[in-house]
């Protein structure tokens, strides 16, 4: 267990050091949509979308004024589920924006903005398609014309947009399920072709990316029956050459498909495994090394289970929300890394050993005099005060100085009664603090997120919202130089 109690940590494998580099006011309810080499000059860009619906793309050296702006709110008002990349086509770069925007009560509309980067503005394309309750969508090459294309879905249907040519390439009609679906694509029957495969609280189609065919439907109940949580992810859990559907539910637990081609009816299924889970599942992901586990995190709950067995490996009742997996102490085993209220936990995928954790002494953090220690009552104790607790970013995890060790960038929004910090850690493979750095005491909300530009210089970049959003009009994004000293 560690406590922070000083600025100064000089047993730390790494000297690190953060600097302020530039920093910009930006209205608030923005966001981050990407960093990337916008024009293949070399250096990074941040393209940040503001509640005005323009998207403004700043090079992360100077945040004076954007080199590149698109005004979409043409196109998309009431946006959510939007996000934008760089997609390459024959040589040339463009700009897709795709997002849902709220036509009424019952309606929404896929929204796609093809976008040239060599100026302002220069909308290439523009696709619209209107729809009743909710859509979900990814990206894929699923044509093989060496370009991504949008693969979207509805409650009442399933269709594919060809981005090279621009255009609807197929639609498909399903059975209505419920307003909420997963899209996903990969080849489930092992014939090296891609499929799609949507998900729905009782049903799974698979479909031929071909023209959209119904290869295979699997149902999993009725439509009188309502769950709040499902979750799928595709992974080929059983070395066979074709991925599986991991599919979780609330009430009806995990199951492990597979899908093989039939000559009579197109397509069979069956069910490699099946477990019963009391939770409800907010996400389900498939991770390997030395053996391969389907990670469930449920409301409360994180579980493990050997993909290819269906036993549960080991759970445990900590209730994370943003965490990262990774080899990050070069042993070739997978660990998670994530913050829990005070608490930042290392656990071994393979056993849910808890390598490392430490818990933050906000005594110390935030400098709270006697005063406010007697106010707080019980510092330590998190059954006895709400008063203090600590939220965590998504971890970022990176190898800072190529020693196969990795080290992990977080940020830490800590509360003690009236008090606020938000601070940068950088925290080394055996859970040593390596960096703290306070960011701001403002009541904010903090995202982080990390660049390696092609001369090597290392940028983080660090989101700031408001919480308060009456009071304040402005959210604030900076650049930050990360170096090695020695």
């Amino acid at each position: 267990m560690l406590v922070f109690l000083n600025e100064t940590y000089t047993w730390a494998p790494l000297h690190l050091q953060v600097e302020l580099l530039e920093s910009k006011q930006v209205p608030i309810h923005s966001q981050i949509l990407f960093i990337n080499d916008v024009n293949g000059d070399g250096i990074q860009e941040v393209a940040v979308l503001n509640n005005k619906k323009i998207i403004e793309v700043y090079t992360i050296s100077s945040l004076d004024s954007p080199i590149l702006t698109y005004n979409i709110s043409k196109y998309i008002t009431k946006a959510h589920n939007l996000n934008a990349k760089i997609i390459d086509v024959q040589g040339t770069s463009m700009l897709v924006v795709v997002g849902a925007s709220f036509v009424n009560e019952t309606h929404e509309a896929l929204q796609i903005l093809c976008y040239s980067i060599q100026s302002s503005d220069s909308l290439l394309w523009h696709f619209k398609k209107a729809f009743q309750y909710s859509v979900s969508y990814t990206f894929a090459d699923i044509n093989n014309d060496s370009v991504e294309d949008v693969i979207a879905a509805t409650s009442f249907s399933v269709f594919v947009i060809d981005l090279k040519a621009r255009q609807l390439l197929w639609e498909r009609n399903v059975d209505y399920d419920d307003i909420s679906n997963i899209v996903l694509v990969g080849d489930v029957d092992g014939d090296k072709r891609i499929e799609v495969v949507r998900c729905s609280e009782n049903l799974i189609y698979v479909l031929s990316s071909d023209d959209g065919r119904i290869l295979s439907k699997l149902k999993f109940g009725t439509l009188d029956e309502k769950y709040d949580y499902f979750s799928a992810t595709i992974y080929d859990i059983n070395n066979d050459g074709a991925e599986d559907v991991i599919y979780a539910r609330e009430g009806k637990g995990i199951y492990a498909i597979s899908f093989s081609k039939n000559n009579i009816r197109g397509m069979s299924w069956g069910f490699l495994w099946s477990l019963s889970l009391s939770v409800a599942p907010m996400k389900v992901s498939v991770y390997r090394d030395t053996e391969t586990y389907v990670y469930v995190r449920s409301c409360g709950k994180i579980s493990v289970i050997n993909a290819q067995s269906g036993e549960l490996i080991w759970s445990k009742e900590i209730p994370l929300y943003y965490e990262t997996v990774d080899d990050i102490n070069g042993d070739d085993l997978l660990e998670l890394v994530s913050g829990y209220n005070n608490t930042f936990y290392f656990i071994r995928l393979l056993d849910g050993t808890i390598l490392h954790n430490f818990t933050i002494d906000l005594n110390y953090f935030l400098n709270l005099t006697s005063q406010n220690k007697e106010d707080l009552g019980e510092i330590h104790d998190m059954k006895e005060t709400i008063h203090t607790y600590t939220t965590w970013t998504k971890p970022i995890v990176i190898d800072l100085n190529n020693d196969s060790k990795k080290e992990i960038i977080v940020g830490a929004n800590m509360f003690a009664k009236n008090k606020q910090g938000l601070f940068l850690l950088i925290i080394g493979s055996n859970g040593e603090l390596i960096l703290k750095k306070m960011i701001t005491e403002k009541p904010m909300q903090m995202r982080i997120y990390y660049c390696n530009t092609s001369s090597g210089n290392m940028k983080i970049i660090i989101f700031l919202e408001p919480l308060d959003t009456l009071l304040n009009k402005y959210s604030e994004l900076r650049i930050y130089n990360l170096t090695i000293t020695l």
